[in-house]
């Protein structure tokens, strides 16, 4: 997942800048935006409920877990760029890796 929304934004990054502050100002933009967003969530969700049932709430989790992939990426690569995609990628993996599968729970 890492090096798919990370491949995305570097494929183009002047392209993931536009749609993204589009995004945020046009409603039929926004609506393809909130639909593809819901939609690769909801695969996620099923992926951790599949593999980690300890997780009370696999929706919760698929949202943070999108939300730092997709953050993390857009910084790295069209925003402030303070560390590299790299680096940035293998602390994300970390924290995903730490809190799903080594943690006791994984609230």
């Amino acid at each position: 997942m890492l090096d798919v929304v990370f491949g995305e934004v570097e494929k183009d990054p002047a392209l993931a800048r536009v749609y993204l502050a589009t995004s945020l100002t046009d409603k039929d933009v926004a609506k393809m935006r909130y639909q593809a967003e819901s939609y690769d969530r909801s695969v996620l969700a099923s992926i951790l409920k599949a593999s980690v049932p300890r997780l009370r709430d696999p929706a919760a989790a698929a949202l943070v877990i999108e939300r730092a992939v997709q953050g993390t990426a857009i910084d790295c690569v069209v925003g402030s760029k303070t560390v590299s995609p790299k680096a940035a990628k293998a602390a994300v993996h970390s924290m995903i890796v730490g809190w799903l599968f080594v943690e006791r729970d994984a609230e």
